[in-house]
This record gives C-alpha cells, sequence and structure tokens, in this order.
C-alpha cells in the first residue's frame, strides 16, 4: 500500500517519540526505506530532538545552580552574623563581667561604647527618659571634665564635688550630678530634670 508523504511527514515526530502504534511502525518504516526524501526529514527531526531537549535542560540546571549557590550564600551570611554576634557578646561579658546587667537591659549601654569607640563623640545618651549619659575615662586627672563642660555650654558652673556627685550653681540655683563608675574605663552621669525638687534647692 502507497502512502504519501506528506502522511509519514506528518507520523514522524510520533513515531521518533514511540508514540506510533505497530501497524504505524511498519508503514513508516517500509516508507521511509524506499523515500529519501521523507528519509531525510526523519533524520533532520531526530537530530534536533535532542538538541532541543539538551537547550531546554540547561537554563533548568543554571537555575538550579544559582539557586544553590544563593541558598549557600544566605546560609553562610546567617553563619557569619551569629559568630559575629556571639563574639561581640563573648568580649563584652569578658570585659565587663557582672556590671553589663547593673543598668538593666545592656543593649543600650553596649550601643553607646560602641558610637564612643568608633567615633569622636565624647559622651553618648543611652537613656532619654532619665538624661543618662555615659562617658569614657580619658585623664584619671579630671574624669568628670567632659560633665564639666556639658554644663557650662548650658550655662551652669562648676562650684565644688561631693563624693560621687558634682555639684554646678546657676544663680540662685544648684543641681547635683550624680556619677557612677561603670567600668575602670567608662562611666555613668545623670543630669534631672529641673522640675525635679529633690535635686534642686535655694543656695543658702
Amino acid at each position: 500500500m502507497s502512502i504519501k508523504c506528506d502522511v509519514i511527514q506528518d507520523l514522524l515526530p510520533s513515531y521518533i517519540d514511540g508514540l506510533t502504534s505497530e501497524e504505524s511502525n511498519k508503514l513508516v518504516k517500509g516508507h521511509l526505506s524506499v523515500c529519501h526524501s521523507c528519509s531525510e526529514i526523519y533524520d533532520e527531526i531526530k537530530h534536533d530532538i535532542p538538541n532541543a531537549l539538551e537547550n531546554t535542560d540547561k537554563p533548568s540546571d543554571n537555575s538550579e545552580r544559582k539557586l544553590v549557590k544563593r541558598i549557600k550564600n544566605k546560609i553562610i551570611t546567617v553563619v557569619a552574623t551569629l559568630i559575629i554576634t556571639f563574639s561581640f557578646l563573648g568580649f563584652f561579658v569578658g570585659t565587663f563581667g557582672n556590671v553589663l546587667f547593673q543598668e538593666g537591659n545592656p543593649i543600650p549601654v553596649i550601643s553607646s561604647i560602641i558610637k564612643l569607640e568608633f567615633t569622636n563623640a565624647e559622651y553618648v545618651e543611652f537613656s532619654n527618659a532619665t538624661n543618662r549619659f555615659i562617658s569614657e575615662i580619658k585623664s584619671s586627672d579630671d574624669r568628670y571634665s567632659v560633665v564639666k563642660k556639658y554644663m557650662s555650654e548650658r550655662g551652669w558652673a562648676f562650684k565644688e564635688q561631693m563624693g560621687s556627685g558634682l555639684i554646678f550653681e546657676n544663680e540662685a540655683e544648684q543641681i547635683v550630678i550624680e556619677t557612677r563608675l561603670y567600668t575602670k574605663n567608662y562611666f555613668i552621669w545623670s543630669v534631672p530634670e529641673k522640675e525635679t525638687e529633690e535635686t534642686f534647692f535655694n543656695a543658702t
């Protein structure tokens, strides 16, 4: 039975994929053995299909590689962040020991110390609610010079020191700045609000 070339050519993709029946396979094979034109088309299709599959696989492989690489980078970033965080915590706990928690939550104090270390700031306010500051002790001769400068810029003159308190005066008023040694390198000082009656009194 003679079959037209266009029918055979329509069957070739299914024939190559193994989707045709045994009877159709016999017809296609018989036609290809005697038809040079269809045989060439068959060879071209058979050659193009693996290339097409190979080309479609490559983007998928590349996407998988990129995904794996992104996951690895994220894991490395997380691990590095954890290592740095625990290193900092270990450093601060080892350096400051128990005093680290004297102010309650140590994070504001630690952040303030980092600012002091990496900037030219003379003091950092770590508690807006209570006007509390932390400064580095740069000179044992006059460790409170930064407090005196701070108060002088606000119109207060240093009068005297009584224990850990620094007394400043302004016309008929006096104010006491409480100081406390945080570590051997840092001290904390508090500036009371003017409305707080316990820290203000008339000079006698």
